[in-house]
C-alpha cells in the first residue's frame, strides 16, 4: 500500500515539477529529484500514520531497553546487504562510465541502458516482491525447525518466478521496437533501446534465480554468501568484460550488453549452487 502511494504520488509530482501547470512553469530535470524526494517523505508520514493505527504497536509497549547481543546479531545479518546495495550503486556508476568512454555514441548508448532499464523494471519489480517472499517463509521454516520445507518452498517460488519472467521476456523480446519506442524518441535511442532489450532478455531467468534463491539465503542468515556472489559477479565479470568487450574490443555497447548478460549468468548459477548445497539450513545469525 505505502509502495503505491509513493508511486502514484512521484509519478503526479514529475509531471507537475518537471512541466509546471498554468503559470507555473516546472522546474525541469530539478524537478524529478523533488519529485522522488517528496514522494518519499509523503510514504514515510503515510507508514508513520498507519504504524500508529496498528494493532501491532502493542508489541512496542514494553522496555525500549537496547540489548548488546540483540543489535551484534543485527549488524552481523545486515552488513554484507547493505554493502551489496553500495557495491551495486558503485558498479553501476562505473557502467555508465565505461559507456561514457564511447565517444559519439556514448549518449546514445547511455540513454538505451536507461530506457532499457525502465521497460525491465515490468519484469524485476514483481521478482523483487517474490524475493521478499522467499525470504520471509525460508526463515518462518527454519524457525520452526522444518529446513526441508524450507528448500522446498524455495525451489518452488523460484521456478515459478522463472516461469513468469520467461513468459514477460518473451513478448518484449519480439515487439522489443513497439514497446520501446514511447521512451525513446530518437531513432538512435530507439535502435540501441532495442537491442539491450533483445540482449537482455535471455538472462532474465538467471535474474530470477538470482533474485529469489538470495531472498531464501537471506532470509536464512546466509547474506555473506549473497554478498559473495553479487559482489563477485558484479566486479570481477561485468565491469572488467564491459570495459574489455567494449572499449579494448572496440564492440562499443553490444560489448557492455553481452557483459551484463554473462555476468547475470554467472550470478543465476553460482546462486543456484550456493542455495542448493544446503549449508544455509545449519545457519544462525
Amino acid at each position: 500500500l505505502a509502495m503505491t502511494f509513493i508511486s502514484v504520488v512521484n509519478i503526479a509530482l514529475n509531471f507537475l515539477l518537471v512541466f509546471g501547470i498554468f503559470s507555473f512553469t516546472g522546474f525541469g530535470y530539478r524537478g524529478i529529484a523533488l519529485a522522488t524526494a517528496s514522494a518519499m517523505f509523503a510514504g514515510m508520514i503515510m507508514c508513520l500514520a498507519l504504524f500508529r493505527r496498528s494493532l501491532w504497536k502493542n508489541i512496542f509497549s514494553g522496555s525500549w531497553n537496547v540489548s548488546a547481543d540483540l543489535v551484534r546479531r543485527i549488524f552481523l545479518v545486515s552488513w554484507p546487504a547493505a554493502l551489496v546495495q553500495l557495491s551495486w550503486n558503485a558498479g553501476n556508476i562505473v557502467l555508465y562510465n565505461i559507456l561514457g568512454r564511447l565517444g559519439e555514441a556514448s549518449i546514445t548508448s547511455m540513454a538505451a541502458l536507461t530506457n532499457g532499464l525502465r521497460i525491465e523494471a515490468i519484469i524485476y519489480l514483481p521478482v523483487f516482491a517474490l524475493n521478499m517472499a522467499a525470504s520471509v517463509l525460508t526463515g518462518q521454516n527454519l524457525g520452526a525447525d522444518d529446513p526441508g520445507r524450507a528448500e522446498k518452498i524455495g525451489w518452488k517460488i523460484s521456478l515459478s518466478g522463472v516461469a513468469f519472467v520467461s513468459l514477460m521476456a518473451l513478448p518484449i523480446f519480439i515487439w522489443a521496437e513497439g514497446i520501446s519506442s514511447p521512451v525513446a524518441k530518437d531513432p538512435q535511442a530507439l535502435e540501441e533501446t532495442v537491442r539491450y532489450l533483445r540482449i537482455s532478455m535471455l538472462s532474465e531467468p538467471f535474474m530470477a534465480l538470482s533474485v529469489i534463491l538470495g531472498g531464501c539465503l537471506q532470509g536464512a542468515g546466509d547474506t555473506k554468501g549473497v554478498m559473495g556472489v553479487i559482489v563477485s559477479a558484479l566486479w570481477l565479470i561485468r565491469l572488467p568484460l564491459a570495459f574489455l568487450l567494449a572499449v579494448t574490443a572496440g564492440y562499443g555497447a553490444l560489448g557492455v550488453w553481452l557483459a551484463m548478460v554473462i555476468s547475470m549468468c554467472f550470478q543465476g548459477i553460482a546462486m543456484t549452487v550456493r542455495f542448493r548445497n544446503g549449508r544455509w539450513k545449519e545457519m544462525s545469525p
